[in-house]
C-alpha cells in the first residue's frame, strides 16, 4: 500500500479517531487528512511535481508528520533536515535541493525573508494581537520571542515598555506569511531606531 493511501483509508474508517497528538494539540484523522491535503495543494501550487524533492526542517511535531503525507500525496520526495546541523551544512544541501526546482519557484523562494530561526518563537499579528491569515497576502506584525531576543533597549526604559507586550517583542517590520511559515517583510509599522548615547 502506497503512504498516501494508508493516510486515506484510516480517514475513511477512523475519522473521529484521535490520529495525533503533539503538545498541546490534537488531531482526529479527519482534521488532520484535512490539512495535509491542503498542504499537498500548495505544494503542487508551489511547482513540486512527481519526482522532485521536498526539503523539511523542523523539529518532531504535526507539521513534520504533515509535510511526509503532503509530500508523498505529491509524489515528491521528502528531504528532512537534522536540525543539529550548521548554517553551512544546511546551505549546501538546500542549495541541491533548490536546483532541482522549476527557476520561477526557486526565485521565489530565494527572494523571500526567509523562516524563524531554531529557537525563536516568531508570529504575525493584527493590530488587535490575532495571528494573520497564512495567505501570503494579508499583512501584520512581526513580533517574536525567545532565549536569543534581547530584553529591551539600553537605558531606554520607556522604549522598552511600549516594544515589548506580554513577553513578545514588537518589531514594527511588518510581513506577510505563506501556508509554509515563509515570511516577506514589505513594510514598517514604525522606526524603533535610536542615535547616539
Amino acid at each position: 500500500m502506497l503512504i498516501p493511501a494508508i493516510l486515506q483509508r484510516a480517514v475513511e474508517l477512523y475519522p473521529h479517531k484521535e490520529a495525533v497528538v503533539s503538545g498541546a494539540r490534537r488531531l482526529t484523522y479527519a482534521a488532520f487528512g484535512e490539512r495535509v491535503d491542503r498542504l499537498a495543494g500548495y505544494l503542487l501550487s508551489t511547482g513540486v511535481r512527481k519526482g522532485g524533492c521536498v526539503a523539511v526542517l523542523h523539529h518532531n511535531s504535526h507539521e513534520f508528520l504533515e509535510a511526509y503525507f503532503a509530500a508523498a500525496r505529491t509524489g515528491a520526495i521528502l528531504n528532512p533536515l537534522n536540525t543539529r546541523l550548521s548554517s553551512g551544512e544546511l546551505t549546501a544541501i538546500l542549495k541541491e535541493t533548490l536546483d532541482g526546482l522549476p527557476a520561477e519557484t526557486q526565485f521565489r523562494y530565494k527572494a523571500m525573508t526567509g523562516r524563524p530561526m531554531i529557537g525563536v518563537e516568531l508570529r504575525v499579528v493584527r493590530p488587535d494581537g490575532k495571528d494573520i491569515a497564512a495567505d501570503g497576502r494579508e499583512v501584520g506584525e512581526i513580533i517574536v520571542r525567545g532565549e536569543t531576543v534581547s530584553p529591551g533597549y539600553w537605558r531606554r526604559p520607556r522604549e522598552t515598555r511600549e516594544a515589548f507586550r506580554d513577553g513578545w517583542l514588537h518589531t514594527g517590520d511588518l510581513a506577510v506569511r505563506d501556508p509554509e511559515g515563509y515570511l516577506n517583510i514589505v513594510d514598517r509599522w514604525g522606526e524603533r531606531l535610536f542615535h547616539g548615547a
